[in-house]
């Protein structure tokens, strides 16, 4: 007998990401009607939706996996920009630097990650703001590595 396998998007936005473009209520909906088991949410940098996924997810039997989006800080990137820039301060310099950021998909395995990144994000995006003047959410490896056992990490988006 063959078992019915399921494909999860692992790296799926909601209107809550910068980038998405649909509610949680239509993304639960379709799932419902495509018959899933599983729905992933992995917004850009924030988890403003997760409770929202969570609650509703769990409502229409489907099992909600929550986790975030976020650029992993490179070792040492404070004195290597420092000395990229001094060679050549240009915005194709800049752009060289930001491409050093790892982009990964970040899914909790349980409650402690999920609050763990809960009080983290803010300082992502505080340190994205102040570092690049964009929205791109910024964690360490440090940061990351304090969660190591309680979630899963994917690349994320090109």
């Amino acid at each position: 007998m063959k078992k019915n396998r399921q494909m999860v998007n692992p790296h799926a936005h909601s209107d809550s990401s910068l980038d998405g473009a649909c509610t949680v209520e239509s993304y639960i909906k379709n799932a419902k009607e495509l018959d899933l088991s599983y729905l992933a949410l992995t917004e850009h940098g924030n988890m403003n939706s997760a409770m929202n996924l969570y609650s509703s997810a769990k409502k229409a039997g489907i099992k909600p996996i929550l986790g975030v989006e976020l650029y992993l800080q490179p070792p040492f990137i404070d004195s290597l920009a420092l000395e990229y820039l001094a060679v050549e301060d240009t915005p194709k310099m800049r752009k060289k630097i930001k491409e050093l950021y790892v982009h990964l998909t970040v899914h909790f395995k349980d409650e402690w990650a999920f609050n763990y990144f809960s009080a983290l994000t803010p300082k992502m995006e505080e340190r994205a703001v102040v570092r690049w003047g964009e929205t791109k959410p910024i964690a360490t490896i440090e940061e990351v590595a304090g969660a190591s056992g309680h979630i899963t990490i994917c690349s994320s988006c090109l």
